[in-house]
């Protein structure tokens, strides 16, 4: 929410400020919400990250061995951020719980961790009346006034915490699957500013008395800071049509999130995506989906020539011994400070462009080719003209595709896509529903004048 929030406050250039406490709460959220949800990429990609997040869950569930949410023991913000084995970070985790009440509500902010980039905080409310949990669980608790979470800074001149000049931003997303019949629990990131150290985080729940509030401490986890300044052509982005050169000036690595320093031409809206790939200390090369979510934080530019900091998630918390090196442009730059070097990258980790097909069904306008998919991302691909599927294998994982069929096959399971599969152009396409499996993003970029998409780019 935050996030779309900051944009919206930086196309109307107004200052960042935080959000204000609600005057009337429940008519403001349902305008607001609904204004908020209508743009198409922002559902897409709040559904993204809910799909994701809901099967990490599940899996963590079922490590717990069926029990319910085990807050206050071995469960935490991690497990509600990152994928796999959070133990890496553990010790980076502040568990101490913090709280204030009032006659409706009990808001709770059960643990958080954070890097020099992002504050990572997993919230609870709880109802204490039957009117506070009336209003909580209203389809229109969520709006505008809701929370107020953003950075603190200390003012120079009276040592008191203020909120920064620049930056903060963030989003909120609940996990319905651990709510029980009096209380809600979200996951949160506070972007942090650029320029200013955050000290802590403040935390508040719109709907209680004024003056409660939740104030964070933050202790940021150490971060590499990798020297690059390296030049050359990037990707079509969603404004930037062909793909324009760049700079990557630095790269800022955390156990949880890669930050990228990076200039563009001020003709372009949006930098072009950059061809940045991960050396690990085994030798292996990941892809930059392997690692992040693909999903940018943060934008913005100066001057004439546009240059900002784009800060990713990674999809696990990352061991920093096990990271050898950031690879752009075919040039590794190592984590310890050493000398950059020539590397040759396999051409199947790098974005590619593939064809924009008719869709399948009248509300998804665009489909992909499976064959040109999987060419592109050097997948297996077997179509069996009898059964009529296409057998797809990438990366350790099998997906069945039938034509005509929203039923898919993945590593055996059965899983419904959004629209079955079918023959455009001569060409089995899909609607893209399974990407979160293999971890890639795609985009679909603009053309100059806005008007028509030029294809799908696809990070592996």
């Amino acid at each position: 929410m935050n996030r779309r929030l900051d944009r919206l406050s930086r196309d109307l250039g107004l200052p960042p400020a935080p959000p204000p406490f609600p005057a009337d709460a429940e008519e403001v959220c349902r305008g607001v919400r609904a204004a908020l949800t209508a743009h198409e990429r922002e559902r897409k990609l709040y559904m993204r990250q809910k799909l994701r997040f809901a099967a990490v869950l599940a899996a963590v569930l079922i490590a717990l061995c069926g029990t319910a949410l085990a807050v206050g023991s071995n469960w935490d913000v991690l497990h509600a951020w990152f994928e796999g084995d959070t133990s890496p970070a553990d010790s980076l985790v502040d568990r101490e719980v913090r709280s204030v009440s009032d006659k409706n509500y009990t808001f709770t902010v059960d643990s958080s961790v954070s890097d020099g980039q992002t504050a990572f905080l997993l919230i609870r409310v709880d109802a204490l009346s039957e009117a506070g949990k009336a209003r909580l669980f209203a389809p229109d608790f969520e709006g505008i006034d809701t929370f107020s979470i953003y950075p603190l800074v200390e003012e120079p001149e009276t040592g008191d915490l203020v909120h920064p000049h620049a930056g903060g931003g963030g989003s909120m997303s609940e996990m319905k699957e651990v709510r029980t019949e009096t209380s809600r629990t979200w996951r949160s990131e506070v972007r942090l500013p650029k320029g200013e150290i955050a000290v802590a985080i403040h935390a508040r729940l719109g709907y209680m008395d004024k003056g409660l509030s939740v104030e964070v401490p933050l202790a940021p986890a150490e971060a590499i800071e990798v020297a690059i300044g390296a030049t050359g052509r990037g990707y079509p982005n969603l404004y930037n049509t062909y793909g324009s050169s760049a700079t990557l000036e630095r790269a800022v690595v955390s156990p949880f999130t890669l930050a990228l320093d990076i200039s563009w031409p001020e003709d372009q809206d949006d930098p072009p995506i950059l061809p940045v790939v991960f050396r690990m200390t085994d030798g292996t090369l990941r892809s930059f989906c392997q690692l992040t979510d693909g999903i940018s934080r943060g934008g913005g530019w100066s001057g004439s020539v546009r240059r900002s900091t784009f800060t990713y998630n990674f999809r696990e918390v990352q061991d920093l011994k096990t990271l050898s090196g950031i690879v752009v442009w075919g040039k590794e730059y190592p984590l310890d400070g050493g000398a950059p070097r020539d590397v040759e990258v396999d051409e199947h980790l790098l974005p590619f462009m593939i064809s924009l097909m008719p869709g399948l069904s009248d509300d998804n306008p665009n489909s992909m080719s499976v064959r040109e998919l999987c060419d592109g991302l050097g997948a297996s691909c077997v179509w069996d003209n009898a059964a009529k599927t296409a057998t797809l294998a990438y990366r350790g994982s099998t997906v069945v595709l039938t034509w005509g069929s929203k039923t898919a096959l993945v590593d055996g399971e059965a899983v419904e896509l959004r629209n079955a599969p079918d023959a455009r152009d001569g060409k089995l396409c899909y609607d893209g529903s399974i990407h979160d499996l293999w971890n890639l993003y795609t985009l679909a970029p603009f053309n100059e004048d806005r008007t028509d998409r030029i294809g799908f780019l696809v990070i592996p």
